[in-house]
């Protein structure tokens, strides 16, 4: 009897620990992984930003970048976030439009998220 009480208890003990190390193990890096993304490289021979600048507007061509967005960020000058849309739902041949006119003048940058990283475009709208 005592030895089934060990045994249990063994078990017990034993499967405790298992869960708690691949919780630990696994939870390690999800705290910092928004801080580890990394900026991707900009190709200028593939240029995906195209500007109207008579109509404050910004084009975005989907089928030039080498990732798969997630989203657009929209920042002013001081890194507030102006605009956030989700696009990873949208086709890989998607020319996404930007309009600058609701908010005037100014400099901002346009972030184009991925899962694993991001690139930035500072634009001047006058």
């Amino acid at each position: 009897m005592e030895r089934l009480i060990y045994l249990f208890a063994f078990a017990f003990c034993l499967l405790n620990l298992t869960p708690t190390n691949a919780q630990t193990a696994t939870n390690s890096g999800f705290d910092d992984i928004y801080a580890e993304l990394e900026i991707l490289e900009r190709n200028d021979k593939n240029w995906s930003f195209y500007a109207d600048v008579e109509n404050m507007t910004y084009f975005i061509d989907f089928a030039s970048i080498d990732f798969t967005l997630s989203d657009i960020v929209i920042k002013d000058h001081e890194g507030d976030i102006l605009f956030e849309d989700e696009v990873v739902n949208l086709p890989l041949d998607t020319i996404y439009e930007i309009d600058f006119s609701p908010f005037g003048p100014g400099s901002y940058e346009i972030e184009l998220h991925s899962f694993t990283g991001f690139m930035k475009k500072n634009v001047e709208i006058q």
